[in-house]
């Protein structure tokens, strides 16, 4: 991830899912073992209630373990 974090934080923090989705994808290409961390799990899992739908974040949670089962 050439030295930066991911960016998906703060862009959930703006409001912006498809944003925050777009960068979890790039993490899970990048450093797929980033998704170890409860917090981007967390924040996976949190796309799939927020008020706009993410196409394939349900896929991609459950493929990244934000989901159990």
């Amino acid at each position: 991830m050439c030295g930066h974090g991911p960016t998906s934080p703060a862009w959930n923090a703006l409001g912006d899912a498809g944003q925050t989705f777009a960068d979890l994808q790039r993490v899970e290409q990048e450093a797929p073992q980033e998704f170890r961390r409860p917090s981007l799990r967390a924040l996976t899992a949190g796309l799939l209630y927020g008020p706009i739908r993410v196409e394939g974040a349900r896929e991609f949670a459950a493929r990244t373990g934000a989901l159990a089962g």
